[in-house]
């Protein structure tokens, strides 16, 4: 097989850069390499600046860059293998600089982005002012000099840089940029070198040697940050019990409020309570007093047979009874006998003969009684005369 032609930069660490004696090492070299290994492959590498990799990546000249982050630009003219790893970027600022907080603050500023990188699309994307810087290294330099407002650096770039660099003039916004992938770009078309390439990076994951490579190139750089974590341990043994008492502290105070609560609530349902007891004991007195006078009422309904001279009246049995006992059975009501001025005048006409000739207190007298249905005494008892 062939020698595969390689396109790397040399200023690009931890990813792919020149050492203290011009070696070319770095992330993305060492796992190219590895998998060079695995597979048999032959390579050759050439060291270009960003910007030269990709126009010899246009021009056809290269069959593969070892360090290329994913974009969807980019896949019209290479294809991208699966991930070696996750590439955040980190915003960084002059000590001092105000009004730069976040990514969302660069509107109006001048961003350092390295010629032809994902930064550079990110920039144009989001119509952000820019200016163009070979690669990082001098970017960041440029930056500590007074040069642009701002740039966006992988984080371990950063790290990297940030220890042999006079950069103690530039500090890191609190804000990360989201994580980019970062890949071999092969040339359009190589699809089984890129079929090889991934093998050999699920084989190298598998082994256990994809973990040594980085821990070697960026774990290290992560490493570096420990002290800010021992720190924050520190603190962490000191701030924990206080939180822990500051939550229990605040457990109390809210189940005594809601004890209170509680009670408070149960007073006033007990209270509710009791006002529906006494509700509902009237409104049970209401229903008994109802129910024992609906018993006590008793209706005469429906057609009675009743003799037309006798006005007696025949019962369910057939029995005829007198108006007065049939009534007094099926109601609550009670006779009391008396004689109106018609009958008396039928009845006892004798005792009406000389009505004519009374004088008029005597027949107001007489006609007051009878229209008031008073009881008349019998023929031997009444005496019209008396007064």
């Amino acid at each position: 097989m062939p020698k595969l032609v390689v396109g790397t930069r040399t200023q690009a660490p931890p990813y792919e850069y020149s050492d203290e004696k011009g070696r070319l090492t770095g992330y993305c070299v060492e796992v190219l390499q590895a998998c060079a290994e695995n597979q048999g492959l032959d390579l050759e590498f050439r060291r270009f600046s960003n910007t030269q990799i990709w126009e010899a990546m246009d021009r056809g000249e290269l069959d593969l860059a070892s360090a290329a982050i994913y974009s969807e630009d980019r896949i019209q003219t290479v294809d991208f293998s699966v991930p070696l790893a996750y590439v955040p970027y980190v915003l960084l600022v002059r000590k001092g600089t105000t009004g730069v907080r976040s990514e969302r603050d660069l509107e109006g500023k001048e961003l350092l982005v390295v010629e032809r990188s994902a930064m550079l699309s990110y920039a144009i994307a989001r119509n952000l002012r820019h200016r163009s810087i070979p690669d990082y290294e001098k970017g960041l330099v440029g930056l500590a000099e007074g040069k642009g407002d701002a740039i966006l650096v992988p984080k371990f770039t950063w790290l990297y840089l940030s220890k042999t660099l006079p950069l103690s003039r530039l500090q890191a916004v609190s804000t990360e940029i989201y994580p980019e992938r970062i890949c071999f770009a092969v040339r359009k078309g190589q699809s089984t070198l890129l079929a090889k390439l991934n093998e050999a990076v699920f084989q190298l994951k598998s082994s256990g040697r994809l973990d040594e490579i980085y821990d070697r190139h960026l774990g290290s750089l992560e490493q570096s940050q420990l002290p800010f974590k021992r720190a924050a341990s520190k603190m962490a043994v000191v701030m924990v019990p206080a939180l822990l008492l500051l939550v229990l502290f605040a457990q109390v105070i809210w189940t005594f409020s809601l004890r209170r609560l509680v009670k408070q609530r149960t007073s006033e349902l007990r209270l509710q309570l009791g006002k529906r007891e006494e509700a509902e004991n009237e409104l049970e007195s209401t229903i008994e007093r109802l129910s024992k006078a609906l018993k006590e009422v008793k209706q005469l309904s429906g057609l009675l047979p009743i003799c037309a001279s006798c006005k007696k009246i025949r019962d369910s049995r057939g029995s005829w009874q007198p108006l007065e006992a049939y009534i007094s059975a099926k109601s609550e009501a009670t006779f009391s006998h008396g004689i109106c001025p018609e009958c008396s005048q039928k009845l006892y006409p004798e005792y009406h003969a000389g009505e004519h000739g009374k004088d008029a207190e005597s027949q107001w007298v007489l006609k007051s009684q009878a229209s008031q249905g008073s009881l008349l005494p019998g023929p031997s008892g009444w005496d019209p005369g008396r007064p």
